[in-house]
């Protein structure tokens, strides 16, 4: 090999191999403080985790909702928890809280809990699909962490199918895998071996993901910015 085009291969194998180093650090961080968990295909970790975290977030809504679009809200949790398993979790709990704090249900979660009580609710839904929620978790993970490597270490995010595999979804996949290699044999199976395809899968839709968010926030400030000012109440 001329002198050279050996070099510059030797760059870039240093560069990926830092490119690598900095990804496992990230997400040995992420596995550190809990977040990680959040990505595991483990259908009781998930449950456990997003059950609680979309509880929270309900009550916070709820709070901060109004009143005449509360019904709505309620409406949807109802309905989705009839099909799906997960929702049913979620519903089932945010009805106990608000019982148990001693709060008034909407007319369709009093509805909901009564025929739970009652034994005459539609049995639990059982089937166990594959969740958008775990994806758009992966997807945000990895895939702003590829994006992270191009814009911090400018390693190009992809490759073509006959170039090395030296590419940003390559050093996230091979990171992930070192970091799952440690795990015991119960917690591997959370977390499937990750390859180039899957991590650029993940990286695209992680941008579609956030670009998306990006613009609901957007939309958001702007309807809060157009909102006329409420004069403050006079006692």
């Amino acid at each position: 090999m001329p002198k050279e085009p050996q070099k510059a291969a030797q760059r870039r194998e240093e560069k990926f191999r830092l490119a690598v180093s900095f990804a496992a650090d990230h997400l040995a961080d992420q596995d550190r403080s809990g977040r990680l968990d959040h990505l595991a295909y483990d259908w009781d970790t998930l449950i456990e985790l997003f059950g609680k975290r979309k509880i929270r977030t309900l009550h916070a809504i709820w709070d901060s909702t109004l009143p005449e679009r509360r019904e709505a809200k309620a409406q949807v949790i109802a309905e989705r928890s009839y099909r799906d398993p997960l929702h049913f979790h979620v519903a089932r709990g945010f009805v106990a809280e608000m019982v148990g704090k001693g709060e008034v249900l909407p007319i369709c979660l009093q509805e909901w809990a009564a025929q739970l009580i009652g034994g005459t609710a539609p049995p639990a839904p059982t089937k166990r699909p594959h969740t958008p929620h775990q994806h758009r978790n992966r997807a945000l993970v990895l895939g702003l962490l590829v994006e992270r490597l191009r814009v911090e270490l400018r390693i190009n995010p992809t490759r073509s199918p006959s170039s090395p595999p030296h590419s940003g979804c390559d050093a996230v996949a091979d990171a992930w895998n070192g970091l799952v290699r440690g795990f015991d044999r119960d917690r591997k199976r959370a977390f499937p071996r990750q390859t180039y395809e899957t991590v650029r899968n993940c990286y695209f839709d992680g941008k579609k993901i956030a670009e998306l968010e990006i613009r609901q926030l957007r939309a958001f400030n702007e309807w809060i910015a157009s909102r006329p000012e409420v004069p403050p109440r006079k006692d």
